[in-house]
C-alpha cells in the first residue's frame, strides 16, 4: 500500500562526488569557452538529474515504494520531489555572489596598473594608485589595505576556480564512460535517466520560448 504522506524534512545525505563538483562549477563567476560549454553543461545537467534520482529513491521509500520497481512510480516520485520538497531541486543553482564580482573588478584595476609600460610596481604600490583614483573620483573609495586584501582574495579565488574546473572535468570523463557502459547494457536506470534528461530539455525549451 502506498503511503499518502511524506515527511516534510528528509535527510538526503551528501550529494555524490560528481554532483558536488558540478554544483561547485556552476557557482564559479566565469564563462566557459564556447568549445567546452555544450558538453560541460550536458554533463552538469545529467549529473544533477542522476543525483536527483538517488534522492527520489529516498522519497519513494517514504511512500512505501521501490523506486526501481515499476515504470511510472520513479518518475512520479521524481516530479513530486522536484516540485514540492525544499532543497531537492539542484539544477537551477547558478550565479556568482556579488562579492566575487567586486573582487574581480578590483583585481582587474590593480593588474592594469601593474602592466603599465615603463613601470615596475609592487602589488602594494599598484593598490595605492587604485585607492588614490577612487578618492579622486568622488565615489565611495577603499583604502590601500582594503584593496590589497581584496586582490589577494581574488588570487586565492582564481586558484580555487582552476581546481574546481579540473575536478569537474575529471568527473565528467569518468561519468560519461560509466553512462556509456550503462547505455550499452541497456540498464533500467539508464532508460529512466534518458527519459528524465529528455523531459528536462523539453521543459527548458518551453521556458526559453
Amino acid at each position: 500500500m502506498v503511503k499518502r504522506t511524506v515527511k516534510k524534512k528528509i535527510d538526503f545525505g551528501k550529494p555524490s562526488p560528481s554532483a558536488e563538483k558540478a554544483l561547485r562549477l556552476l557557482e564559479l563567476p566565469i564563462q566557459l569557452a564556447e568549445g567546452e560549454k555544450v558538453e560541460t553543461y550536458e554533463w552538469i545537467e545529467r549529473t544533477l538529474i542522476e543525483e536527483e534520482f538517488r534522492r527520489a529513491g529516498i522519497i519513494a521509500e517514504q511512500y512505501g515504494l521501490d523506486f526501481m520497481n515499476s515504470e511510472h512510480a520513479p518518475m512520479i516520485a521524481l516530479m513530486i520531489a522536484r516540485d514540492f520538497v525544499p532543497g531537492f531541486n539542484l539544477s537551477r543553482r547558478r550565479g556568482a555572489p556579488r562579492k566575487t564580482i567586486e573582487l574581480l573588478k578590483i583585481a582587474k584595476e590593480v593588474i592594469a596598473v601593474m602592466k603599465q609600460p615603463g613601470r615596475t610596481l609592487t602589488v602594494s604600490s599598484a593598490c595605492e594608485i587604485v585607492a588614490s583614483r577612487q578618492r579622486k573620483s568622488g565615489k565611495e573609495s577603499k583604502s590601500r589595505e582594503e584593496i590589497e586584501q581584496m586582490f589577494y582574495r581574488f588570487l586565492k579565488a582564481r586558484d580555487y576556480t582552476m581546481e574546481v574546473i579540473a575536478d569537474a572535468k575529471d568527473a565528467m570523463v569518468a561519468d560519461k564512460a560509466r553512462w556509456h557502459e550503462l547505455s550499452r547494457q541497456n540498464a533500467p536506470q539508464e532508460t529512466l535517466l534518458g527519459q528524465a534528461c529528455k523531459r528536462e530539455a523539453q521543459t527548458t525549451d518551453k521556458g526559453d520560448n
